[in-house]
């Protein structure tokens, strides 16, 4: 018997991949309750808005029959503006895409004029040219695939979707970072890059709560021409600023006024101008107010992945319009201290989404006692536009070159000599004659401490066009994963690094963020190894993650930094952990995974020197598990719902202390090292 199809068309909320395996298609497949030979299928990614969706059952339908049900949880992607406005996806739209497809008229990706830079001030952003799905189409796109499969008698289980309210509105279009959200206090005045400089000088004076100094400051950008003085936005921004150092100093009314009045401005970002009323609403003591500014912020945010009524409504009207539908409703099963992120739950209300499904396709005959298979079919977000490229071709996770293309370039680095100071000035030079891919991927490999020099990623021998494509992570998983093996199966080691925290992965883990085809290709073969090369190398791992470590814990807590650039790091960090939210969104998790797989490897390379390093490597695994329980301690008591500046002061005083255990061995760490080099020249 052929085995039937659980197909679930959803976007980001229900993408399974990444190592932590906690989204609920995960929870959903693991339950030993399904009919043998059941899989789930599944196309969901980050973008795909219901006519990608509508557009997958449509073209796929025939090969992934019988079907036992479909899951569909959209709205959030449909709800969020872009330039890629896709309507509907018709059945004349359908018919015109297969003719196209016969005649080899393949779509292809579309260029975008807005782009959202990272922490630079983007004078062409154009607000005008994106808009939200229309609700209209977005009911229309799932009522044809709920039709449909009513007609063939297929179940739906229509997820009434949901997101986190208190989540600041705004956040991921166009110069958001560059205005001041109250009750956010990140520190960004030296990252960020404008033209007006006393944009920045304002800002550190605002972020330091020099308040009276910073509205000053704001003031005179408003009074005195500058080189951005005739952009709008630029104007409303210098007010929403001045109006947040308002608030930050009790004077209420002025602060609503000014805003009030911004409100009325063109162009304004009225989505965050609502978002400071209401915290202003808060400071006041009046949660009804607050409460009510709040809703109308998030429903004038088009600008972040988050579902509004009108979505939400339409989804009801689906319901009742078709007997074959029933349907699990996220608002109430998700409280909004269930999220972290902007609309994916926390893991523990993942599970409880996968048991609500279960419990309504536990009505039809899919029951039994076997676990699901999950097989994702993922494509891009211009799938209903009829761009059928997968998600490795789109978003080009493989290089344009061959394996002996790549290694010729690479043996063209002339780097044995070339300490890290100098690799700075110089690589330009370095990489004259490198293309931009393997450029750029050396650079993100120098992000990763098992490589303190240049010439330790050469030498690592990247050589897949995976390793120098899209994602350049890829290659660091498929270089570590033999050093793993090599902890699970050495005692001594894998009790220094399998902790509590879980921050050194196991190689399984790493092998399923791989793209199938290179998982094929890695073999198992023994750690290249040069015992006069590695014992250079050693020290300066261990250094370098002391070095890291230190910085790390200098620059304090990050909660409000790496909320408010969720945009720039979300997809990118879905890769390795998964798209759920999970409390260690708040604080650098992967730069800390990072230092645990480079003392991995120095754990590896001290067994086989014997080198006697061993203390100092367990020593910094140590400080690593003291520091990410302090992250999960802290980071857990944090809410966007009450003030937690003390919370975060007493974060930033238990990070500092972790850093002076640092200083306070650095000396011991130096005279070991010296000892060492004296006894690699002997």
């Amino acid at each position: 018997m052929k085995r039937k199809t659980i197909l679930v068309l959803g976007d980001s909320t229900s993408m399974s991949i990444g190592i932590e395996k906690e989204m609920y298609p995960f929870h959903l497949a693991g339950m030993n309750v399904w009919a043998p030979e059941t899989r789930i299928v599944n196309c969901s990614l980050p973008g795909f808005t219901s006519a990608d969706a509508c557009a997958f059952f449509f073209r796929n339908k025939r090969n992934l029959t019988p079907f036992g049900a479909v899951i569909i949880y959209l709205g959030n992607c449909d709800a969020m503006s872009s330039e890629l406005h896709k309507g509907r996806f018709t059945p004349i739209h359908q018919g015109m895409e297969k003719i196209n497809s016969m005649l080899g008229k393949g779509k292809t990706k579309t260029k975008l004029k807005n782009r959202l830079l990272h922490f630079e001030w983007n004078n062409q952003f154009d607000g005008t040219i994106e808009v939200p799905e229309r609700v209209e189409d977005y009911e229309y796109n799932i009522s044809r695939v709920v039709s449909a499969c009513d007609r063939l008698k297929i179940p739906v289980i229509l997820v009434r979707p949901g997101a986190h309210v208190l989540f600041p509105a705004g956040i991921g279009k166009g110069n958001f970072l560059f205005y001041k959200y109250l009750g956010v206090d990140e520190k960004i005045a030296k990252q960020i890059s404008i033209d007006d400089p006393r944009f920045n000088e304002a800002l550190l004076l605002h972020e330091q709560g020099e308040f009276n100094e910073a509205s000053e400051a704001y003031r005179n950008i408003l009074l005195e021409s500058g080189i951005l003085s005739s952009n709008l936005e630029y104007q409303n921004i210098i007010v929403n600023n001045y109006a947040v150092c308002t608030a930050e100093q009790g004077y209420f009314e002025e602060a609503e006024y000014l805003l009030n009045q911004l409100i009325k401005e063109r162009g304004a970002r009225i989505e965050i101008i609502r978002y400071n009323l209401a915290q202003i609403s808060r400071l006041k003591g009046n949660e009804k107010e607050f409460g009510s500014r709040l809703a109308e912020a998030y429903e004038a945010d088009k600008s972040m992945y988050r579902v509004r009524e009108p979505y939400k409504i339409a989804v009801d009207k689906i319901a009742k319009k078709f007997k074959n539908v029933q349907i699990v409703d996220i608002q109430s099963i998700v409280s909004d201290d269930c999220y972290v992120d902007h609309c994916h739950p926390l893991p523990e209300r993942q599970k409880i989404i996968a048991q609500k499904i279960a419990e309504k396709l536990k009505t039809l005959s899919l029951t039994g006692d076997q676990p699901l298979a999950i097989e994702n079919r993922l494509y891009n977000p211009e799938y209903s536009f009829g761009n059928t490229l997968d998600f490795h071709s789109y978003f080009k996770t493989f290089a344009p070159f061959s394996s002996a293309v790549i290694k010729n370039f690479i043996s063209e680095l002339k780097v044995s000599t070339i300490d890290n100071d100098e690799l700075i000035q110089n690589w330009d030079s370095i990489f004259e004659n490198i293309p931009k891919t393997i450029n750029l991927a050396f650079k993100y490999y120098l992000k990763h401490p098992c490589f303190p020099r240049i010439q330790d990623a050469v030498e690592a021998q990247p050589f897949y066009p995976s390793d120098v494509g899209r994602f350049p992570e890829f290659f660091l998983v498929r270089y570590l994963i033999p050093y793993l093996r090599v902890v699970e199966q050495t005692d001594k080691l894998s009790k220094v690094f399998f902790l509590e925290t879980g921050l050194l992965r196991k190689s399984e883990d790493f092998l399923s963020i791989l793209p199938e085809s290179i998982i094929r290709d890695i073999k198992k073969d023994d750690i290249i190894f040069n015992h006069k090369y590695e014992s250079v190398r050693l020290p300066k791992i261990i250094q370098k993650v002391r070095a890291m470590l230190a910085n790390h814990l200098k620059q304090g807590n990050q909660v409000n930094e790496r909320m408010k650039t969720t945009i720039f790091w979300y997809f990118r960090e879905t890769l390795r952990f998964g798209a759920h939210s999970r409390i260690s969104m708040r604080y650098e998790r992967i730069l800390l995974e990072f230092m645990a797989e480079a003392l991995a490897v120095a754990g590896v390379l001290d067994l086989k020197l014997d080198s006697n390093m061993g203390k100092q490597i367990k020593f910094l695994v140590g400080l690593l598990e003291e520091t990410v329980q302090t992250h999960e301690h802290y980071c857990r008591q944090f809410s966007l719902a009450r003030d937690c500046r003390d919370i975060l002061k007493q974060y930033d005083e238990k990070l500092k202390f972790i850093a002076g255990k640092i200083e306070e061995s650095t000396w011991q760490f130096q005279l070991s090292q010296e000892m060492e080099s004296d006894k690699c020249i002997s």
